[in-house]
């Protein structure tokens, strides 16, 4: 799992030792962009789409920073979760902005007594970046992103990030014991439903490409017997190629978001039957490994986008059969 660090230039000491902290305590490869330069958007972009997670350090002067704007933007583009941790806390230990390699084993033993001992939240933590808030539809007011989420020390990152390997994600807003059968049963029905209804979204989405990459073939097809002109069919046959290639990514990213929300309705499923008399989905998955006797399981999202790949390779054949032939009656004359 990786954990991408988003810090202002001044704060690079803090982040570079609490990546050693967070590697010590959980299985992550925390990154860090260490250098600026010219070209470290492109290296920043590069470890964001890396990263499964983001960790916001908050410091004095992070809310003046368009720089960490611009990261903070990126992760939430990319979906990424985002840890807000202020530095309030930290500043006690004094860290140099030019942190030598040598001083970080005494620097690390302080902070991990730190959080030992329990790090208080600050009363008057400094202000979040603006690019990580947004406005209240209801109240006009400011407040974090949904991905934005607020810390207040680093074993509550330590904590979250373990939550995350382990898979566990807190669903319930009540203690098991305070909650209503009843109302856990109505609730897990509801969400079936839904898992129910995408399945059958899905397919109508396939139908629907499916039918355009026909029709557009059909087209193509019926049409060139009433063109004369050798050109004039393989402009045709190009437009209706790279029309073909555009829709067929379509089609395969829309796949991808599918598979990407179904895989997480049945991880809340599975959750939500921890604590129910039985646990189906995850025994089913079970028997089916049985069945499978340790051969590859093909997931229906890779099964689909089968489809359009090959639709893709043939407008893409077609695409450059057309090309060499316009090219070569440009040569003959």
């Amino acid at each position: 799992m990786n954990i991408f660090i988003i810090h202002r230039g001044l704060d690079v000491s803090y982040a570079k030792l609490f990546k050693r902290y967070i590697e010590a305590h959980c299985k992550a490869n925390v990154l860090v962009l260490e250098n600026g330069g010219a070209f470290w958007k492109a290296n920043a972009r590069r470890l964001i789409k890396r990263a499964n997670i983001a960790l916001l350090l908050s410091g004095k002067h992070t809310s003046e920073s368009s720089n960490v704007g611009w990261e903070i933007l990126r992760c939430l583009r990319g979906n990424k979760q985002i840890m807000c941790l202020p530095l309030n806390a930290y500043e006690s230990l004094n860290l140099p902005d030019d942190l030598k390699d040598e001083q970080y084993a005494g620097y690390l033993q302080t902070l991990s007594q730190m959080e030992e001992q329990g790090v208080a939240e600050a009363p008057d933590a400094y202000p979040v970046h603006p690019d990580a808030l947004k406005r209240n539809s209801f109240t006009q007011e400011f407040q974090m992103a949904e991905l934005v989420k607020p810390i207040f020390s680093l074993s509550d990152a330590v904590n979250r990030i373990s939550s995350y390997l382990e898979g566990e994600y807190h669903i319930f807003n009540e203690s098991f014991d305070e909650m209503n059968p009843t109302q856990l049963i109505e609730q897990y029905k509801i969400y079936l439903t839904t898992s129910e209804t995408l399945v059958s979204r899905r397919q109508s989405v396939n139908n629907f490409y499916i039918t355009v990459n026909a029709a557009m073939i059909s087209i193509a097809t019926i049409a060139s017997p009433f063109i004369n002109d050798l050109r004039s069919i393989c402009i045709m046959i190009g437009v209706i190629a790279c029309f073909g290639m555009i829709i067929d990514v379509s089609w395969i990213k829309l796949l991808e978001a599918y598979g990407v929300l179904n895989s997480s309705k049945m991880k809340v499923i599975s959750l939500i039957e921890r604590r129910l008399p039985a646990r189906l989905y995850d025994k089913e998955w079970e028997a089916m490994s049985d069945k499978l006797n340790n051969r590859k399981y093909v997931s229906f999202t890779d099964s689909e986008k089968r489809v359009p790949i090959i639709f893709f390779i043939l407008y893409g054949l077609a695409l450059l059969a057309s090309i060499a032939l316009i090219i070569a009656s440009l040569c003959q004359r």
